[in-house]
């Protein structure tokens, strides 16, 4: 752990909120994670799907679901003009993650994104890390959009 570089360009100290729907804590001042280090970080270290929401979506939105595999190739995929917004979310008990969340279109079929913008499904992947204790990307939401 102690050589993994830390994903955060925001820390906490300096998040900028809001209060968002549904008891959400939005934060306006992201991307909080610089996206090189999370591909660098996703590579080495892997992801684990941190919610049930995130579970059940995999099997419910995706026919197969997703695999592991399958949403590392999203991430891998991602740049910057793919951010969406950022927010501090719930995840089991008390615990909360911060977390960046993406909008790519992605053709599941070929497993790679739709860069002409007319036959990929828009998919919304929501992430964080537990730094310094974890380097394993934490998928928070993983789901079909509408954005």
């Amino acid at each position: 752990m102690v050589n993994n570089p830390d994903p955060r360009i925001v820390l906490p100290d300096a998040f900028v909120t809001q209060q968002g729907a549904k008891d959400r804590i939005k934060i306006r001042n992201g991307p909080i994670y610089d996206l090189s280090i999370v591909k660098q970080l996703v590579v080495q270290h892997g992801l684990v799907i941190e919610t049930a929401k995130a579970r059940r979506d995999i099997s419910s939105d995706f026919d197969p679901p997703l695999s592991t595999d399958d949403i590392q190739a999203i991430i891998l995929a991602l740049r910057h003009d793919h951010f969406d917004s950022s927010e501090i979310c719930a995840t089991f008990g008390n615990a909360k993650v911060n977390s960046d969340g993406y909008c790519i279109r992605w053709k599941l079929n070929t497993n790679r994104e739709d860069t002409t913008g007319h036959f990929g499904r828009k998919i919304f992947i929501k992430f964080g890390f537990n730094y310094p204790t974890d380097s394993k990307c934490l998928i928070v939401s993983i789901h079909n959009s509408s954005r």
